[in-house]
């Protein structure tokens, strides 16, 4: 996107608004409460406020400034059903919950507007079902269709309340995502194992990554294949992967950007 570097995390920052810009983004969050009591969506906008009112972030570097509020779906994955019902129905008992998840999303882009945001992306919700989580139940040969659907219902939800704000793009990291999936790109190609993690844990209760006291692995890592996983871990696409999904993105990013 034209960037030598990421921008720096908030707590590593000393308080500093880095040229690049900050980002309050924490691991494990969602929109409300989630299991790992991270900070919600809502929480780091006030941050984020605090340090405009601080004087650490001053308003005018908002002008010009692009902020991106991304959602990846801490929110639903408890809610996925990989071995019930799994029909268009089986999602109504959720709609309530996956409207107050979008309806958060909206009230904190409309705050950081009255703080002075012009250009704000937001993320949609990329293919849940997806997931090498949640592939694992059939050999990771194919998407679950429950967390896809939620997925979808979510999609269409934050277009119908955001879509038609100018301020405001939709990056739409669902098409990106199943295109990569479905062979709909020229770098589908480079992905022999499109569903299944290159990194996993040894414990269905552990993490790509983890070691014991001992220093001893308790994770696998297909070492020979790197390269050609979509997925480095249950969750998160491996950088291959994503410069494919931002591949397809960056046209619609950088003309809204300009």
């Amino acid at each position: 996107m034209g960037f030598h570097e990421a921008a720096p995390a908030y707590k590593q920052s000393n308080n500093f608004c880095h040229p690049y810009g900050m980002t309050l983004a924490t691991v494990g969050a969602g929109v409300f409460d989630t299991p790992d009591e991270t900070p919600t969506l809502g929480q780091q906008v006030d941050t984020f406020k605090g340090l405009m009112y601080d004087g650490f972030i001053s308003s005018t570097r908002l002008d010009g400034a692009f902020l991106l509020v991304a959602i990846s779906g801490n929110d639903y994955i408890p809610k996925i059903n990989l071995f019930g019902n799994t029909s268009t129905n089986s999602i109504i008992p959720l709609t309530p919950y996956i409207e107050n998840v979008t309806n958060e999303i909206v009230a904190n882009v409309h705050r950081l507007q009255k703080l002075g945001a012009q250009k704000i992306l937001v993320n949609n919700m990329h293919p849940l079902g997806c997931m090498p989580r949640h592939t694992r139940v059939n050999n990771h040969t194919r998407c679950e269709s429950h967390g896809n659907l939620i997925a979808t219902a979510h999609n269409s939800m934050l277009q119908q309340k955001l879509g038609n704000n100018s301020n405001v793009l939709i990056v739409d990291l669902y098409t990106a995502f199943t295109n990569v999936i479905n062979n709909q790109t020229p770098d589908s190609q480079r992905f022999t194992f499109k569903l299944a993690p290159s990194c996993e844990a040894n414990d269905p209760e552990g993490f790509c990554g983890y070691r014991d006291g001992s220093l001893d692995d308790f994770y696998m890592l297909d070492e020979d294949h790197l390269f050609k996983h979509f997925y480095w871990d249950d969750m998160h696409p491996t950088s291959a992967g994503w410069k494919a999904v931002m591949k397809q993105l960056e046209g619609s990013i950088k003309s809204f950007m300009s």
